[in-house]
């Protein structure tokens, strides 16, 4: 007699390979260093490697890195599974992305059909692109109060020109200055100001 075996076949299952590009929205192009991601999986990750980054990390299912400014992050080895891209921190005055949700199927093929805003995903190239809203500071502004007295009595002496300057030749031109004697300019960097019975207010230094 004989025996007859018959394989079946399954298939060959391919690795996923994902390329980040990070910009700011005032870069122009220009890659955005200093992001921090996570990458977390319940695949197995023990095939994963990360270039084009600094500060990898791979240990169970996650793959933490953050992005530099002369390459795009290349992440190869990725298994079939569902993936979630998480920036962490981005750079001082950037606002980070929400969490990005793709999958990896059989073939390798990276699925991503989020709609998370400032991300894009090329199926053709394996770029998901990802943009940070730079954010302008706000400025940090003071209040002082400048009293003119005698060395005798300590009262307020009115009558005294002064003027306040900016060294750094800051523009002063925002700021409003309240005097008792009701004699002030403001022109460029410099505050012009006649004391009067009560302290010289200045907002906005």
């Amino acid at each position: 007699g004989s025996i007859n075996i018959t394989n079946t076949y399954i298939g060959k299952f391919e690795m996923g390979a994902l390329h980040i590009a990070k910009f700011g929205s005032d870069t122009n192009g220009a890659l955005l260093a200093g992001s921090t991601f996570s990458l977390t999986t319940s695949a197995d990750t023990h095939n994963v490697t990360v270039t084009g980054a600094s500060n990898v990390e791979i240990y169970g299912g996650t793959v933490n890195f953050t992005t530099v400014s002369t390459s795009d992050v290349f992440i190869e080895g990725l298994e079939e599974g569902t993936y979630t891209l998480t920036e962490v921190t981005a750079p001082e005055n950037y606002e980070i992305v929400d969490p990005i949700e793709f999958r990896v199927d059989g073939f390798g093929q990276i699925i991503y059909r989020g709609s998370v805003q400032n991300v894009s995903y090329n199926s053709t190239s394996n770029v998901m692109s990802i943009t940070d809203n730079y954010v302008e500071p706000v400025p940090v502004t003071a209040t002082v109060g400048i009293s003119k007295k005698d060395t005798v009595a300590g009262n307020e002496l009115p009558g005294a020109s002064i003027t306040i300057t900016s060294n750094e030749g800051n523009d002063l031109s925002s700021c409003v200055v309240t005097s008792a004697s009701g004699t002030a300019s403001v022109s460029g960097n410099a505050i012009s100001f006649v004391s009067g019975d009560t302290p010289t207010v200045i907002e906005g230094l």
